[in-house]
């Protein structure tokens, strides 16, 4: 479940594009395939898949059963378990969104992660490090490890960070916080750097 997830059935999120009741929530889903439309190829039944469909349009990934657009669908890669493929939709295409089709990020240039233990900032610490980008993260001391062994360069515990210790030095921050900590970090910006804000 994510954030959008709970928010689009407490009345937020994309409530104002679900048109009809009763709703079944979910964007984002693995499983397998039982049938194909007309015209579809590069799939057949029984091949294990995963996608982000429809968003922010009803697609209904809670439902036992769902019908999704192809082209909104990829095969799962072969020893990526269902329930750890099904979570990867949304916060896997957020991360790699932020990360290349906003913030641009280059192989060579420095990163800034805030909360790098994160559903979206563990996925964008491992696409920057293939990537070949420096990557430095924000976290709480108990996942400093997990983060470095996902590829990142620099771990910083948040709750000890001085944002002008680090003054100067990111070409790139993708902001998992928001608020006071996003606005506090552009301190942080090489001149002409980019920030990518998630939180709404």
């Amino acid at each position: 479940m994510n954030p959008i997830d709970w928010k689009t059935c407490s009345g937020g999120g994309a409530s104002g594009f679900i048109e009809s009741f009763p709703f079944i929530p979910g964007w984002e889903f693995s499983g397998v395939v039982e049938a194909l439309g007309e015209g579809v190829s590069g799939y057949q039944p029984g091949d294990a898949v995963l996608g982000f469909v429809r968003f922010p349009h009803p697609a209904g990934c809670y439902a036992e059963q769902l019908c999704a657009p192809a082209d909104q669908i990829t095969l799962r890669p072969e020893g990526l378990e269902a329930t750890t493929a099904a979570g990867l939709g949304l916060a896997g295409l957020t991360a790699w969104q932020a990360l290349f089709d906003k913030g641009q990020l280059q192989a060579g240039e420095s990163v800034l992660i805030l909360a790098g233990a994160g559903g979206v900032g563990h996925l964008a610490v491992q696409l920057a490090a293939l990537e070949g980008a420096q990557v430095s993260a924000t976290c709480s001391a108990a996942n400093r490890d997990y983060l470095t062994s996902l590829g990142c360069h620099q771990v910083i515990d948040y709750r000890d960070l001085d944002m002008g210790t680090l003054a100067g030095q990111f070409d790139l921050i993708l902001d998992g916080v928001g608020g006071d900590t996003a606005i506090d970090a552009l301190i942080t910006l090489k001149p002409g750097g980019r920030l990518v804000t998630l939180p709404l």
